[in-house]
């Protein structure tokens, strides 16, 4: 394995957690602790760049262009800005110029009403009769910028996907 593969399967890793911290049970959800794998994640997809450039393996011509196509590239741009507020709080020389991306934890209440007999804890004797309420609370991450603002688990795909596109352009695998 090449050594950005290292970094690309490491990323992977991050994007995992994420992902499974965003769809993690309710009760043991913080806002903070999603936001730190948020970050964490776009840290480590931002060092992917770094380690192309590194890869004494590669071909000198894609670890030249590795630069340029992250500052090409909106998903990247905004990525780079949110690992450097991350890693410095502030952005000296941001590559998504006028963004401002941060992400926000969201947390969400939902009220429904149990349609028919609910169990809790799988504790027979531990049931909710018919049309009592239920409280769901969530938390979820934002992705803020100037022009918008959307899911950052989504956005955090995008960026992998942006990713397999410069390796697919370079005749990487």
């Amino acid at each position: 394995m090449s050594k950005y593969q290292e970094q690309y399967e490491r990323m992977k890793r991050a994007y995992a957690r994420f992902n499974e911290t965003s769809f993690g049970k309710p009760a043991e959800l913080s806002g903070q602790s999603l936001k730190d794998d948020g970050l964490t994640f776009f840290q480590a997809c931002l060092h992917l760049r770094d380690w192309i450039k590194n890869d004494e393996e590669l071909p000198q011509a894609v670890r030249g262009a590795v630069f340029d196509y992250v500052k090409g590239s909106r998903v990247l741009s905004l990525c780079h800005d949110i690992a450097i507020g991350a890693k410095h709080l502030t952005v000296k020389n941001p590559l998504a110029s006028g963004e401002n991306p941060r992400l926000t934890p969201v947390r969400t209440i939902e009220k429904t009403i149990s349609p028919e007999l609910c169990y809790r804890d799988d504790d027979d004797d531990n049931h909710l009769p018919p049309g009592t309420p239920i409280h769901t609370f969530s938390v979820w991450l934002l992705l803020e910028t100037y022009s918008g603002e959307g899911g950052a688990l989504a956005f955090a795909t995008e960026c992998i996907t942006e990713w397999d596109n410069f390796f697919k352009l370079h005749g990487l695998t």
